[in-house]
Order: structure tokens, then sequence, then C-alpha cells
């Protein structure tokens, strides 16, 4: 069911959010997978935050299953830079 301005509300019960339909999406998991495989590494959520110098929290809010409502672009930053990657790498817009 949508509602005005693009609001997406799920009539499934088990689902009670509410959000826009246009969201930023993170392919944080996807990178975090990648480096590990190529670094031939475990490479946990806490070691991506310490080395990379980010919080636990932010790296938590990247992983949800929800649409990213915020995040500090210092961490995004510092997140590339450790992944070696571009803006759009990790982070992407879908409609």
């Amino acid at each position: 069911m949508y509602l005005s301005r693009g609001i997406f509300v799920s009539l499934d019960k088990n689902i009670r959010v509410c959000y826009n339909k246009d969201m930023i999406v993170s392919k944080y998991e996807d990178l975090r997978r990648k480096k590990a495989y190529e670094e031939k590494r475990n490479l946990s959520d806490r070691t991506v935050a310490q080395e990379a110098g980010v919080s636990l929290g932010t790296i938590g809010r990247l992983k949800g299953k929800k649409p990213i409502q915020r995040v500090y672009l210092s961490s995004v930053d510092a997140l590339c830079a450790y992944f070696d990657c571009e803006l759009g790498e990790l982070l992407e817009y879908k409609k």
C-alpha cells in the first residue's frame, strides 16, 4: 500500500516498518567477503570496524536489513578507503 510522497506501508503483519520506497542500500557485506577472500583471512565486523576506524554501530547500520537512515560521511569515507572502493560500490540508491 502506498501513501503520499512515496511512503510504502507493508500490509504483511510481520513487517511493521514504514519507509520510503526509494532508498539507499549498503553493499558492505559483499565488500567484506571480497576483501576476506582476497586476503585469505577471516574478517569479522569487529575487525573491519577497528581497522577502518569506524564504530561497530556504523557497521551494524550498514549491515541491517532496513534502508540506511543515517551514517556519517567520515565513516563512509573511511570504509571506502579501507575497501579501496568508490562510493557507488559501498552504497546504492534503489527506486
